[in-house]
């Protein structure tokens, strides 16, 4: 019996993150992990899109903590999911500042 969640799962628990006003910060790491994993990358992506700056940021920031942490996980994309990923970024800069996120790795 396998415990890791079918594309079909996956899909469901992200529509029903970005129906909410509002994201955890749990919420955000899953979004980008999928992300980061190529699990239906553009389909999410392109759902982001449509969200509030909060949410963005939130994402954005956890797949920029992702990297940070082990940037071999670009590895996994494929260049087509790559190039999604970088002009959703570029797309959407962070319209908040959290200390901690900007200031992470400068010890």
């Amino acid at each position: 019996m396998s415990t890791n969640p079918s594309i079909g799962d996956t899909k469901a628990m992200i529509k029903s993150i970005l129906n909410e006003q509002n994201i955890m910060a749990n919420e955000s790491s899953y979004i980008a992990t999928t992300i980061l994993n190529g699990m239906d990358s553009a389909n999410t992506i392109s759902t982001i899109m449509s969200k509030n700056e909060i949410i963005k940021d939130a994402i954005i920031m956890s797949i920029g903590s992702s990297t940070i942490n082990n940037s071999d996980t670009l590895n996994v994309l494929n260049p087509t999911q790559k190039e999604e990923l970088y002009i959703f970024i570029q797309k959407n800069p962070p319209t908040s500042r959290i200390d901690d996120f900007s200031s992470k790795n400068d010890i």
